[in-house]
Parts: C-alpha cells; sequence; structure tokens
C-alpha cells in the first residue's frame, strides 16, 4: 500500500494579521473609529506593529481632516 502524500496544510494568520486585514477592511469603508479600536489589540513587540502604527497614522490624519472639514470658518 502507497503512502498517501500528506496535504499542505494552509498558513494561519495571526491574530495580528487578521487585526489588520480587519482595520484596514473598516478604514477603506470608513468605519475610522472602529478601524482604531482593532489596531488597539495589536501588542507592542508584535513584528506587525510597525504597519499597524502606520495605519493608525493615518486613520489618525483622516479624522483630522474630517474634523476641519466640518468646523465653521
Amino acid at each position: 500500500v502507497a503512502a498517501q502524500p500528506v496535504p499542505e496544510r494552509l498558513p494561519v494568520p495571526s491574530s495580528a494579521e487578521a487585526a489588520l486585514a480587519r482595520a484596514q477592511r473598516l478604514q477603506s469603508s470608513g468605519r475610522l473609529h472602529d478601524a482604531m479600536d482593532v489596531l488597539e489589540g495589536i501588542r507592542h513587540g508584535d513584528p506587525l506593529r510597525p504597519r499597524a502604527d502606520a495605519l493608525r497614522g493615518t486613520i489618525q490624519r483622516q479624522l483630522l481632516e474630517s474634523a476641519n472639514a466640518i468646523r465653521p470658518q
């Protein structure tokens, strides 16, 4: 009886990868505050933390721009 080949396992994303992807989806749909909340779940020291911080900065700029656009002049 020939041995059956072991099927390749699909990589499982880390919780940080899942959080970053979710935050990006929320940002692209305009749910900026929700995206910021999701990014809080990515811990300091995680390899994806720099990307999360960069996205956080982008979202903060978007929030400031939208606040400035609403402010009467």
